[in-house]
């Protein structure tokens, strides 16, 4: 049985570290660190700091990292906290508390029942995963910034927007100068601030293009690749090899040859051929001694380029990523565990 607020929190990778815009806080006062034009990684695993730092600089503008979760508020967290005395005294929404200390316990009211009671400022946590580090295991992106948290909300939800899902992109998280509108003496002055700027690595991006393209063709249908699996009883499910029964197959009986009625109807069914029966008709020259003479034979003949461009599509992307998943790799015997 599951014990309340401690087994009914979901699912959670390990945190193995943090990056930080920040110098690390002075001996002396109680002002934060001087605001950094790089990262700052931290980790009370020696370990994992020797191994960041075998492969970054010691002042790094721009890291490699995946996101573990699959949708952008899994990934990055926003709320207002006040701080004090080294522990948090309550988190809110900017207009209701979630969470307050109350006699050295945290309690989590009911939503809207606790205003929030000032004194608290802006923070970002953004989990990533850094490829390098050879861990699945995140590390935590620290920002007080409302132009970080604002820009990155944003262009996380547009990426999620675009494939559904966030996992498995290749990010570049890095540091970028902008001139910011700030408070001064004399009124607001601007002044250049190292923000975060996230984006996916040009590979990925040259990669999806192509596809996209495809898909946005009239008549095209969204490329979905079978992972032979039924997703409700997780049976494997066996190719079916039987003839497709008649009725099956909506199109007339095809003549004894490739007429372009059928290398049409091939070419606009399928998003790597739509618009060009010529590629359709040298593929299925490759695979079939002659044209379909049924509608059973124009089925299978239909069903085999079908699959045949959706791997060849999964090839095209794959080898186009290959460089930068070279460039991740960590050799083996690289390094040692402290």
């Amino acid at each position: 049985m599951p014990i309340v607020g401690l087994t009914t929190n979901g699912a959670a990778f390990p945190r193995i570290g943090e990056l930080r815009k920040g110098a690390e806080k002075p001996a002396t006062g109680n002002r934060p660190g001087a605001d950094l034009d790089h990262f700052r990684f931290t980790s009370t695993n020696h370990a994992v700091s020797q191994k960041f730092y075998a492969v970054y600089d010691k002042e790094p503008q721009a890291i490699n990292i995946f996101l573990p979760y699959a949708t952008t508020d899994e990934n990055f967290e926003a709320w207002q906290e006040e701080w004090g005395a080294g522990s948090l005294k309550h988190r809110c929404d900017g207009e209701h508390v979630v969470m307050i200390q109350r006699n050295g316990q945290y309690v989590q009211p009911a939503p809207g029942a606790v205003k929030c009671p000032g004194n608290c400022k802006q923070v970002g946590r953004l989990k990533v995963i850094i490829p390098e580090l050879g861990r699945l295991a995140y590390v935590v992106a620290l920002t007080t910034s409302i132009w970080d948290i604002t820009e990155v909300h944003s262009n996380l939800a547009a990426y999620e927007a675009l494939r559904g899902d966030l996992r498995g992109i290749p990010f570049i998280l890095s540091r970028v100068p902008r001139m910011i509108s700030t408070p001064g003496k004399d009124g607001r002055v601007r002044r250049e601030k190292w923000l975060w700027h996230i984006e996916p690595s040009h590979e990925w991006v040259n990669a999806l293009f192509p596809v996209m393209q495809r898909q946005a063709l009239p008549g095209a249908a969204p490329l979905s690749i079978s992972s032979g699996i039924d997703s409700e009883t997780g049976e494997i499910l066996e190719p079916e090899n039987e003839p497709a029964e008649d009725g099956d197959y909506e199109e007339a009986a095809v003549p004894a040859d490739w007429s372009m009625e059928f290398l049409n109807y091939c070419a606009s069914g399928i998003n790597r051929y739509a618009g060009n029966p010529f590629k359709a008709k040298t593929a299925l020259q490759k695979q079939f001694d002659a044209p379909p003479v049924d509608k059973a034979a124009a089925k299978r003949q239909f069903e085999w380029l079908k699959e045949h461009a959706a791997e060849r599509d999964r090839e095209e992307i794959e080898a186009a990523q290959e460089p930068l998943f070279a460039e991740m790799a960590v050799a083996d015997g690289a390094y040692s565990e402290a």
